[in-house]
């Protein structure tokens, strides 16, 4: 209901990505968080959201790409060693 009346609200993308994201339609979680991206470009969350999605998705050189974003922007953000494991493993 909210995507129907906030279409473009970056929140909202954000939220519904991450509702893809864990049913594992990661595609779908892709599309939102890109979206909600073009709007606040430096959300941290969605960046590494996006990045991890990218990966679930078997995208390596994308995921690695936003999760380096990711921590570009904060060394230490929630997900940050999650993001370095996943980093390791690529």
């Amino acid at each position: 209901m909210a995507k129907e009346k906030l279409p473009d609200s970056p929140c909202v993308m954000g939220t519904l990505g991450w509702v893809y994201y864990k049913k594992g339609l990661y595609g779908s979680a892709i599309g939102e968080f890109s979206g909600g991206l073009t709007q606040i470009p430096e959300n941290l969350a969605v960046i590494y959201h996006l990045g991890m999605a990218y990966y679930k998705n078997d995208d390596a050189q994308k995921a690695r790409a936003e999760l380096e974003k990711a921590l570009g922007l904060d060394e230490n953000f929630n997900g940050a060693k999650e993001a370095r494991q996943v980093l390791a493993g690529l």
